[in-house]
């Protein structure tokens, strides 16, 4: 246990240290003139099924048209290729600026070297940055599910991977958390699969139903996002494992955060705020456009959250677990 302590008091130390090492966190831009009347801006997501997805995007347009751009918003419905069309068809409008949220390395790579080669002023959101990414801080807050994670099993056991390689931020996480349990040798992955998009859930609560038939000491799930637990915690509460198995993700879904707060899981996961990621990447384009200078990585302030804290956590998003307030 000294080792999860001291890992803990790592993770903290280089979260005060961030701002000094080239990662800001967010700051309001209220003040500042950020208008965006006579400029056309293009925006591209991956999808918008899952709540983070949807929330960001929608903040990203309306924030945009609050600013007066013309708007050209586009869904590429979780499908690579559609992305990479239409991220070339926005691309060849030679907008003044562009927003990219997610998508595959090999999709969004190409497309902020041709924007940027046009001179479109390029932000990404949770992606590779194009001039500007607005994301939470992937490297501390997934640190901090890993050494959760290592905590509540007391630094040994077997665990569950979900995992598909191919987006900047899933490939993120997933190296920080590797660095984490590589800590702990006695933390064993005894399967690893990749989860599907779309039909998350019910892949995930069918693969977990293998797992758990295969390994039934396994003692945590972990994944990049928090859908593929849904499915997971259905499969666990099936096999009467829900309070034997903790399961760990990243987002703080509302489905996931309502299981916690009834008590039907435990584990850990990240409450990201989409709606500020998607105003911030729309405000942080608006003053690229105007030639202001702007950090690289901006990051929005995000929350650990466990079954001790999760009701301190709904009351602070109101928005957007207002359902589970009751």
């Amino acid at each position: 246990m000294d080792r999860i302590k001291l890992l803990v008091v790592g993770i903290l130390m280089f979260a005060a240290f961030q701002a000094f090492v080239g990662f800001p966190v967010y700051s309001s831009d209220t003040e500042e003139n950020l208008s965006l009347s006579g400029y056309h801006i293009a925006v591209c997501a991956i999808g918008t099924e899952h709540t983070w997805d949807a929330t960001c995007f929608k903040n990203i347009v309306a924030r945009l048209k609050e600013l007066g751009a013309e708007v050209t918003a586009y869904d590429a419905e979780r499908s690579d290729i559609k992305m990479k069309t239409g991220l070339e068809s926005l691309i060849n409008m030679n907008p003044d600026g562009l927003v990219i949220m997610l998508g595959a390395l090999d999709v969004v790579k190409p497309a902020i070297e041709e924007a940027k080669s046009r001179g479109i002023r390029v932000v990404t959101c949770d992606s590779l940055p194009g001039e500007v990414n607005v994301s939470s801080n992937n490297f501390v807050a997934e640190a901090q599910v890993a050494s959760r994670l290592a905590q509540d099993l007391g630094g040994k056991g077997k665990i569950g991977v979900f995992f598909r390689p191919g987006t900047a931020v899933a490939e993120l996480r997933y190296r920080i958390f590797k660095a984490v349990i590589a800590q702990f040798p006695d933390i064993k992955v005894v399967v690893e699969e990749p989860y599907v998009l779309p039909g998350t859930v019910p892949d995930a609560y069918t693969k977990v139903k293998a797992w758990i038939k295969a390994h039934p000491d396994i003692k945590a799930i972990w994944t990049v996002f928090d859908i593929p637990l849904i499915g997971a915690a259905h499969a666990l509460m099936e096999a009467g494992l829900n309070k034997q198995v903790g399961l760990y993700g990243f987002d703080g879904d509302p489905e996931f955060i309502r299981l916690m707060k009834e008590g039907a899981i435990f584990g850990a996961t990240i409450a990201q705020n989409p709606a500020l990621i998607g105003k911030t990447a729309a405000e942080r384009l608006a003053k690229l456009i105007h030639g202001e200078s702007v950090p690289a990585f901006v990051f929005i302030p995000a929350f650990l959250v466990t079954p001790e804290n999760v009701e301190e956590i709904i009351k602070m998003f109101p928005d957007k677990y207002g359902d589970l307030l009751q």
